[in-house]
């Protein structure tokens, strides 16, 4: 964008010590930030700046760009209605103006990539104007602190539309701006820029300036009239044939020549032109009183920098570029600074003990709930929202549970919070963060996520529940554990019990664990120590123990599943005999007043726990952050329709109910911005009410939602087509159907969509749910012979649901695994193949 001659924005693409921008990189910044500040669920609140001040970096919505976009807050001033700022786009060079409502903070991963556009001038020359005394009756030209339009004019006139070849030379950089000289090849006559303005009579050089406003002037300051054509007709520099006065380049420039053939070319300059006129401000400010030139005291380098769209800049100096005033906005000069104190101050200052940081940290949590350093606190963590489903999380339960985000605030033992920060845990992660509470206040709780094998998700508020609620008076004449935690194998036993020993919180819980052999007598000879409370054992001999001592488990109350998806696949008989005795010791009358608990934690959903939650919990916990298993819990119907590519279309319109006998919504998902586009015209023409939603479109996203959130009735049906990236930005949870146009890549990315329908999962924790004969909620996946790899994992993912597999599914899929079978003869055999018989990893083959 060109303001004047004292004022050109471009952009950095190349040069020593800069690294040359992606515009891929900047064009899935601009995708990201528009599928977050339009998400139809995000609290703006969070996001508004406590002040809008002057060189404040925030985003704005451009209404001309139709998208959200980084910029620099250059004024305030109060507007008709409410408070308005002035604000410079960065990464495009244009000016708008925006509401103070309008304004959000940036997200500290918008900011990583730097600012695309900086401030530039003409070097060596300022301003002339017209000057006509009142007294006299001839003109003169004076110089200026503001440039005129007319030469603002002739310099576009200039760059748009006569020179063939253009080069810089970076001369200065100051606060705010560097200097540089423009040379402009036309007709074969290499002109600069710099001296032409000042043979125009449209500048002066510097030094002129000076001895002008000391009253020394030059004897051709005769009175001149400026003639229209002068800088409306810039053709009449090619009857010049260069002799107007020339300075010559340095003989090292690197050039780039136009590329005429190219109309894209030919159409885009090096700056963004725009008409729009920045307020009345003094450029006095910006332009410095004296040359202080710096080329003599730079060395030579032989980069060369590029500027907007076909400009380069050449960089005399290695520094040029890496100067702070130069490279760097005033909002990155203050971070930079202000980490650096920050790092110095912590390299002197003397670091408290654990027991000063806990006493501290709870003081200033009672004294002020909240954060302690907002200022440092990243904003992504402010905009996470409470509501599970945002999170990618699942949680069924018949009373709310409210999420630990930090372990100030988790339900565990201060003994358990120092050894956590003692090993530099940086959690609780997002299950813990659910999890955590639901079993401090004794709920029976289901976990299933990825981190499902690790103790750490149950055993700090576990210990925590244990050592504060008091065992009634007849449980304490008795002996044995209070609390049995099953694992599926001897490895996991030590796992656990070293944990605990670590943690050094059990207090007089005294946890032990038993491993009983092959022996058949010694289960009747063990003994557990009348002060144990907690054990950690297998169901393999907890089964053997019940047989030959079941007065042991009198006093059970809490009974743990690590695993819980591997102990009903490795032991489900066993597991079967435990359940039975604890319900059975549960349920006497003297237990009444007495805490009952199960815990199963696992990362896979399974028959077992199924059975686990309808006949032996009350009112459970359910938490699922694997969302492909919260699928398979919310008993989603999976459909599988084999295509060829070019038939998707077809296939697609025959799968969709256009009469449904309920009111049905639909989610059509694409990879892609094209196939969005494809799928809408296809479904359109249908005469059913369909929308679409893309990147392109997120400036639609209010409206396409409020669309979807309408209630329909009997016999209707609403088509939403969207893209991967679209779906958190929509926040749909309340999907019927959901149709995979795009096969999705990776589970991960399967469960996103499905958790689409989260709305119509059935729900195990109430226990007044009617299930219907048919599931509510059903899932449509289109599988063509460009996915054909993929077809194994579909194939298992569909087995587990229970449902009936098609038999060319069946067949497509035993045709696969005969191709990879042959594939295989030419490879060696695997080291686990030939020292034990069998391959490690089956499902990979």
């Amino acid at each position: 964008m060109i303001e004047d001659p004292g004022c050109l924005w471009a952009r950095v693409l190349k040069g020593p010590g800069v690294q040359p921008d992606s515009p891929e990189e900047y064009e899935n910044l601009k995708v990201k930030m528009n599928l977050f500040y339009h998400e139809v669920n995000l609290d703006v609140q969070k996001l508004k700046p406590a002040e809008l001040k002057e060189g404040l970096v925030c985003v704005v919505f451009s209404l001309a760009l139709k998208s959200w976009c980084r910029a620099v807050v250059e004024s305030v001033f109060q507007g008709t209605v409410d408070t308005q700022a002035w604000c410079l786009l960065v990464d495009h060079g244009d000016r708008i103006i925006v509401g103070a409502d309008d304004v959000r903070t940036p997200l500290e991963k918008f900011l990583q990539l730097p600012f695309r556009v900086r401030r530039f001038k003409l070097a060596g020359i300022c301003p002339m104007t017209l000057q006509v005394p009142i007294s006299e009756n001839t003109a003169e030209l004076v110089p200026s602190s503001t440039w005129d339009s007319s030469a603002t004019k002739y310099l576009h006139n200039l760059l748009q539309g006569m020179s063939t070849l253009v080069e810089a030379v970076l001369c200065e950089t100051q606060a705010g701006f560097c200097a540089i000289e423009l040379y402009l090849t036309i007709n074969n006559t290499k002109i600069c820029v710099n001296h032409e303005l000042v043979a125009k009579k449209f500048a002066c050089f510097m030094s002129e300036k000076s001895s002008t406003l000391k009253g020394n002037r030059n004897g051709d300051r005769a009175p001149v009239s400026l003639a229209w054509d002068i800088y409306s007709s810039p053709q009449q520099l090619l009857e010049m044939k260069g002799c107007c006065p020339v300075k010559a380049p340095p003989p090292d420039i690197l050039i780039r020549k136009e590329q005429n053939d190219d109309p894209q070319d030919q159409e885009t300059v090096v700056f963004s032109h725009s008409e729009k006129q920045k307020p009345q401000e003094s450029e006095e400010a910006f332009m410095p009183s004296q040359v202080n030139p710096q080329v003599s005291k730079l060395t030579r380098n032989a980069g060369t920098d590029t500027i907007g769209r076909g400009w380069r800049i050449r960089a005399e100096a290695t520094d040029i570029f890496t100067d702070k005033h130069c490279g760097q906005t005033d909002a990155q000069k203050l971070h930079a600074s202000d980490s650096s104190e920050e790092q110095k101050v912590a390299a002197v200052s003397q670091e408290p003990s654990l027991e000063d940081q806990l006493t501290s940290s709870r003081l200033m949590q009672f004294l002020n709930p909240d954060p302690l350093n907002p200022e440092q606190e990243s904003l992504d963590a402010k905009v996470v929202r409470c509501d599970p489903g945002h999170s990618g999380v699942l949680v069924h339960a018949a009373l709310r549970v409210e999420p630990c985000s930090n372990l100030t605030r988790a339900p565990i033992s201060e003994k358990f919070r120092k050894f956590l920060l003692w090993r530099k845990y940086n959690g609780p992660n997002v299950a813990e963060s659910y999890c955590w509470p639901a079993v401090a206040r004794g709920f029976d709780t289901v976990l299933v996520s990825h981190s499902g094998d690790n103790p750490l998700s149950y055993i700090p508020p576990l210990l925590m529940l244990l050592q504060t609620v008091s065992v009634v008076s007849s449980l304490a004449a008795r002996a044995g554990p209070i609390a049995v935690i099953l694992c599926p194998g001897w490895e996991k036993v030590q796992t656990v019990l070293e944990l605990l020993e670590d943690s050094k919180a059990t207090y007089n819980l005294h946890p032990t664990s038993v491993l009983l052999g092959v022996d058949q007598e010694e289960p009747k000879k063990f003994k557990i120590q009348r002060n144990c409370q907690l054990l950690v054992t297998t169901p393999f001999t907890m089964t053997r123990l019940l047989d030959a001592q079941c007065f042991l488990f009198l006093r059970l109350c809490h009974l743990v599943l690590d695993e819980a998806d591997v102990l009903y696949s490795q032991a489900p008989e066993q597991m079967s005999v435990i359940l039975k005795h604890f319900q059975k010791v549960v349920s006497g009358e003297e237990r009444s007043r007495c805490p009952r608990q199960i815990i199963a934690v696992g990362s896979r959903w399974s028959a077992g726990i199924e059975g686990l939650v309808r006949e032996h919990m009350i009112y459970p916990s359910i938490i699922i952050t694997v969302m492909e298993e919260a699928a398979l819990y919310g008993r989603v119907h999976q459909r599988v329709q084999l295509c060829l590519d070019c038939d998707k279309i077809s296939v697609l319109l025959s799968s969709l109910d256009f009469h449904p006998p309920k009111p049905q919504k639909t989610l059509i998902i694409t990879n892609s911005a094209e196939e969005t586009e494809h799928v809408y015209k296809a479904v359109v023409n249908t005469a059913v009410f369909t929308l679409k939603a893309h990147e392109d479109l997120t400036d639609q996203f209010d409206f396409v939602i409020d669309q979807w959130r309408k209630d329909i009735g009997h016999g209707t049906q609403v088509i939403l087509v969207t893209t991967n990236d679209c779906l958190k930005a929509l926040g749909i949870r309340d999907a019927t159907c959901v149709v995979h146009y795009g096969f999705p890549t990776s589970p991960k990315l399967f469960g996103s969509r499905l958790f689409c329908l989260s709305e119509n999962f059935r729900n195990l924790s109430d226990a007044d749910h009617a299930e219907s004969s048919s599931p509510a909620a059903q899932s449509v996946l289109l599988l063509s012979e460009q996915n054909a790899r993929h077809v194994c994992g579909v194939l298992r993912y569909v087995r587990r649901t229970g449902a009936l597999l098609p038999p060319e599914l069946l067949q497509f899929a035993l045709g696969v695994q005969q191709a990879k079978e042959e594939q295989k003869t030419d490879r060696p055999l695997c080291t686990s193949l030939k020292s034990f018989g069998f391959c490690s990893f089956p499902s990979s083959g």
